[in-house]
């Protein structure tokens, strides 16, 4: 999909639209903005009220999030989504926390109750599984929380075709765009952004130095990639002797977009599958969740997933 000639997702004008010319009103709308933002939601937990989602045993593909024990119920609701957004084929569950082992027992209980056959692992212990054949790899990921996120899709991707979700993405459609390269194992897909991928210039060097192409416009908070095609050793010569204090945030999505390139990855289409900030204020148009398959509600937009994309989840399924 060309993103240039890709219209993107549909717009909804809000009702309540404000003047842009107004600064009272644009502070009022950031005002209310925070509050969003900083409020609970008490919708995030009833995730675990649903009926158990039992994960077939034995699946070629799996469903990877690597989420942390405070944003373990968002990672259910990705979970949940997503395994029913690539239905009828059939994915395993893992999930990868951010924390140490003390830390986790609690949302461990929680996600095996909710998903009977799901893995958990540390996301460090999986990451360290790498060690023999990555170790530039490993010692990122002992540095950086997204280098963790980098090798925990790496040492998945060794054993299954893997999706690959953050835990703020959930599916809102059926995905065939997804579903049918996961049932033929034969094409990585990917998510990509409006304003092109995130670059970190050091990365990105190492890269432009070995000959790698990139995937333009990456996002990585979803992707999906066949067994073994994601570049092991093209990802340690990306990271070989670099120093990772001087690397920022956005590391890992240089050398997840170079891996996904080396697999020939195809972007999904934008008008269904959004990376957006759209919505982010009271008055701006909003995306209309009804007319796409997928979104990842990056920090500004979170508030949307707890607000609008959860309630259209939960009376979907507790309607069935």
């Amino acid at each position: 999909m060309n993103p240039v000639s890709d219209p993107g997702p549909i717009l909804l004008p809000d009702r309540g639209q404000l003047s842009q010319g107004s600064i009272l009103q644009r502070a009022i709308s950031r005002a209310k903005w925070e509050f969003w933002r900083r409020r609970s939601y008490p919708i995030r937990q009833r995730v675990f009220d649903l009926p158990p989602r039992v994960i077939p045993p034995g699946a070629e593909c799996e469903l990877v999030i690597m989420t942390t024990p405070a944003l373990a119920a968002d990672a259910a609701w990705s979970a949940r989504s997503i395994l029913a957004g690539v239905a009828p084929c059939e994915a395993g569950l893992h999930f990868a926390i951010d924390a140490d082992a003390s830390a986790t027992e609690e949302s461990r209980v929680r996600l095996e109750r909710t998903f009977p056959g799901v893995r958990i692992s540390r996301a460090q212990d999986l990451a360290e599984t790498l060690q023999a054949d990555a170790p530039s790899v490993v010692a990122f990921s002992r540095r950086n929380a997204m280098g963790r996120k980098l090798a925990v899709t790496l040492a998945a991707n060794r054993e299954h075709h893997t999706i690959y979700s953050d835990s703020d993405v959930v599916a809102l459609a059926p995905m065939p765009e997804v579903a049918a390269p996961l049932r033929e194992a034969t094409q990585a897909c990917h998510l990509q952004c409006v304003a092109g991928t995130c670059l970190d210039p050091l990365v990105a060097a190492r890269g432009r130095s070995l000959g790698a192409g990139i995937c333009e416009n990456l996002n990585g908070g979803f992707n999906f990639a066949p067994r073994a095609a994601l570049d092991l050793d093209l990802a340690e010569a990306m990271l070989r002797g670099l120093d990772f204090g001087a690397i920022g945030w956005f590391g890992e999505t240089v050398v997840l977009a170079t891996l996904m390139h080396r697999a020939h990855s195809v972007p999904l289409p934008r008008a269904r599958y959004v990376v957006s900030n759209e919505g982010q204020f009271p008055g701006e148009p909003q995306i209309d969740h009804t007319r796409i398959a997928l979104r990842h509600f990056v920090t500004p937009v979170r508030h949307l997933l707890y607000r609008q994309a959860m309630p259209m989840l939960w009376r979907r399924w507790t309607s069935a």
